[in-house]
């Protein structure tokens, strides 16, 4: 469903898409270590961040199993820079979600596919969600 930065193998797991990359692209400059990182355009491209909240979110934000929303229909690219996995979903507003996929640790993703892209809005770690 995702895009690695590098090459890396589609696996399906119950039906969500998880990349398998054998290989690590640097993050973005502006990914620092320990955050989970969200860009507007493929490529890891912002120009300016449209929020500094959104665009680069501390570890420490989604500890255990807290949910960090986002700006509606702006997610394109993203980088893990954590050592956590994290799921992004797609929250419809009235209280179904569903989901798009996971982040693998310290990988990054340049483009999010079609079916998700422009739809996920929601970040938790790995495993705290389930769809409703």
């Amino acid at each position: 469903m995702f895009k690695a930065a590098a090459a890396g193998a589609l696996l399906g797991v119950g039906g969500v898409a998880v990349i398998a990359a054998p290989a690590q692209a640097a993050p973005p400059s502006n990914c620092y270590n320990n955050s989970v990182c969200v860009y507007a355009d493929i490529d890891f491209n912002h120009g300016d961040p449209y929020s500094a909240y959104e665009s680069v979110i501390p570890a420490h934000q989604l500890e255990g199993c807290e949910v960090v929303f986002l700006r509606d229909g702006l997610l394109t690219s993203f980088y893990n820079n954590t050592g956590t996995a994290y799921d992004l979903w797609n929250w419809n507003g009235t209280g179904s979600r569903r989901k798009a996929g996971t982040m693998a640790p310290r990988k990054g993703y340049r483009y999010l596919n079609a079916t998700h892209n422009d739809k996920v809005d929601l970040v938790t770690r790995a495993g705290c969600l389930d769809p409703a």
